[in-house]
């Protein structure tokens, strides 16, 4: 008994050392808006789901705040709520049968209600509803998208700094483009479908500075997929990873472009060949994450900033390591701060943003704690 109670004490002491804040945001220029590294989140979770995650889905379900989360090599959804700080319970998603799903072709996750959650599975563009037993309550599928001139065609993509999102009576997506632009044809990399999976619309082509958008130029997941989010007011704000303006799209989709750049980062460029050249995405900067708060009107940049150690590898098959900045914007778009956040070590993709500020997954030594710095505005 003595000894659990003890192995019991030591395993409270590292927890708590290990959601104690860093406290290594540091405000560059003129900061208006003050961003103080607050308790980093843990949330405890079930030995099923693990702290590689893929994906993540924040909702109010009521009054409470939780998240929706895909993790890799999980065998299931994980459901957390934030308040209580632990994973609530886990939606199976079955390999077989009439229910089955290809779940590591699931790309995205969408909470609709209480006992319905949609899984995207990107290859087949398919659409599954399912409840909290996951059993299939209706399919769908989104449509591919053919250019003008049939020498390209689009396809929904999702990742958690461009979701899956409910618009309307649809869906807005990012797009992939596969193909080859031989007439100068815009490169749209932004859809929106209606409730049958139709596209009704396209946008957001690429800002000038990447002249040729092509995978063999420019890193595909890190340059080419914008990141967005919607506001208060219904605007779309869209962020390419390599320009440091952003598009704020209204009703009738016409774009007002706003300066949303680091002070530090150097404008990037292209790689005679990014699919190979690895370390080009590494050694440019890169705008990864546009979030909307709507519990204090900001609006949060991240930047991917270079990578100084040559020698870095990956975290647990993750994406290697990069020092972080956040860019802060208040209700008019105007720049009110950017922060340097030092020591980062985490999937910087997997951000959000709940009313206790701005959350970026950061690795945790204990597999059982799935960590979230946290950035309030002050």
């Amino acid at each position: 008994m003595k000894h659990f109670c003890l192995s019991y004490l030591w395993v409270i002491i590292l927890s708590v050392q290990s959601c104690s804040p860093s406290k290594e945001t540091k405000p560059l220029a003129d900061s208006s808006v003050i961003l103080t590294e607050t308790d980093t989140l843990c949330l405890r979770i079930n030995p099923s789901t693990t702290q590689m995650i893929s994906y993540i889905n924040p909702y109010l379900e009521g009054d409470d705040f939780r998240m929706a989360c895909l993790s890799r090599n999980g065998s299931g959804i994980s459901i957390l709520d934030l308040t209580s700080e632990r994973e609530l319970t886990a939606i199976p998603i079955f390999r077989e049968g009439p229910d089955a799903v290809d779940l590591p072709d699931v790309k995205a996750i969408v909470h609709v209600s209480p006992d319905s959650t949609i899984l995207y599975e990107y290859w087949t563009r398919t659409l599954s509803c399912v409840n909290n037993s996951g059993h299939i309550v209706w399919r769908d599928t989104l449509s591919d998208i053919s250019a003008v001139h049939a020498s390209y065609s689009y396809t929904p993509i999702a990742t958690t700094p461009a979701p899956l999102t409910k618009y309307k009576d649809g869906w807005l997506t990012a797009t992939q483009t596969s193909g080859t632009s031989t007439d100068n044809e815009p490169i749209h990399t932004m859809a929106i479908y209606n409730a049958d999976g139709l596209p009704t619309a396209q946008f957001a082509d690429y800002p000038e500075i990447y002249g040729n958008p092509s995978p063999i130029r420019w890193n595909l997941f890190l340059y080419l997929i914008p990141s967005f989010t919607i506001d208060s007011k219904n605007n779309i704000i869209v962020s390419f990873p390599a320009s440091d303006s952003i598009r704020v799209y209204g009703h009738n989709l016409e774009y007002t472009p706003f300066y949303a750049g680091y002070s530090k980062a150097a404008v990037p460029s292209p790689s005679e060949n990014a699919l190979i050249d690895q370390s080009h995405a590494l050694d440019n900067y890169a705008y990864t994450s546009i979030l909307y708060d709507p519990h204090n009107a900001l609006y949060y940049r991240i930047v991917a900033c270079p990578v100084n150690d040559t020698n870095a590898t990956p975290i647990q098959g993750q994406a290697i390591p990069r020092p972080l900045a956040i860019v802060v914007l208040d209700s008019e778009f105007n720049k009110v701060g950017e922060y340097a956040v030092d020591n980062y070590s985490g999937s910087y993709s997997q951000v959000f943003v709940s009313p206790k500020g701005l959350h970026i997954h950061s690795y945790s030594d204990n597999d059982d704690i799935l960590k979230f710095r946290t950035f309030t505005p002050m």
